[in-house]
């Protein structure tokens, strides 16, 4: 993982080649440069193009905050951060939850926080200031071994519950739409909160990708944790594809709709398929999910 030295230097290497002035066109960058470039999407759980689009540039700028370079609080839109994310760290090893450690201080965060101060005599104002961050650091500095609270309330797969969100396009989603009755959502902007909206336990994103063989299942991985239940249920959709021929990736990625949605959420990506391949995975998509949904 890239330190915040070391994505502040890539960031200015790319500032001094225009990049970051207008990402709609991304510019040819040097080859050692597009390299670091790429290891940093890698490290990231982004595509790892080489290319600095807007998502990429996006993440550059959150890596490059370290944790009481600024204060931190709840503000629109939400800040984010890899500072963001190692407060939710230490904070969530001593015990107050913040939700998702996304690097996204959100309404959880700032509760958390607020506890945090609470339970330590300071004001509960919710904004990480210059004695709230020197009274984390020497709070937290013995408890870097402890596993964070968040993963007590991430249960796995067998614990998700509510209703199917199917988003995206192509004939995989249009069969898995037909077959199980679902509603399809093609608006991918509006997948959080049309999901949010309908109580959903699971969003499913299907996108069909031509450059790839077979099946791509990610699931959400960011900073210092991962969806378990996401992880989990990538696999037991994976394992029977296997055993039917499939070509199967399961990665864990942060892309922004894994990122963003507070429920587990899959991102399937395939290649083409015909139709007894179509037929073939959307019964094993059946069949998994009827056993891991409890509505």
């Amino acid at each position: 993982m890239p330190t915040a030295l070391e994505v502040q230097a890539l960031v200015r290497d790319l500032t001094s080649q225009g990049v970051g002035e207008s990402l709609a066109s991304p510019l040819p960058l040097a080859p050692e440069i597009s390299a670091r470039v790429a290891a940093f999407q890698h490290n990231r759980g982004l595509p790892m193009t080489g290319v600095v689009d807007a998502l990429t540039w996006e993440r550059l700028v959150e890596s490059s905050w370290t944790l009481g370079s600024r204060l931190l609080f709840l503000a629109q839109p939400y800040m984010r951060g890899d500072d963001v994310a190692q407060l939710q760290v230490r904070l969530a090893r001593l015990g107050f939850n913040p939700g998702r450690l996304d690097g996204i201080f959100g309404p959880k965060t700032e509760l958390a926080l607020k506890d945090f101060q609470g339970n330590t005599g300071l004001d509960a104002t919710g904004v990480l200031s210059k004695l709230a961050h020197d009274e984390l650091l020497r709070l937290s500095s013995s408890s870097e071994d402890r596993t964070p609270v968040t993963t007590i309330f991430d249960l796995g797969a067998e614990g998700i519950s509510g209703t199917i969100f199917l988003s995206g396009n192509g004939n995989l989603a249009e069969a898995l739409s037909l077959e199980m009755a679902l509603q399809l959502h093609s608006e991918p902007s509006l997948v959080t909160s049309e999901a949010l909206s309908q109580g959903a336990g699971l969003v499913l994103a299907l996108s069909p990708l031509l450059a790839i063989e077979g099946i791509h299942l990610h699931f959400w991985e960011g900073y210092m944790s991962r969806s378990q239940a996401g992880e989990e249920l990538s696999r037991l959709i994976a394992s029977p594809l296997v055993s039917k021929g499939f070509k199967v990736e399961v990665t864990g990625m942060s892309l922004p709709v894994l990122r963003e949605t507070p429920m587990t959420a899959l991102v399937v990506e395939h290649g083409n398929l015909s139709e007894q391949e179509l037929h073939e995975i959307v019964t094993i998509f059946q069949e998994v999910l009827r056993q891991v949904i409890h509505r």
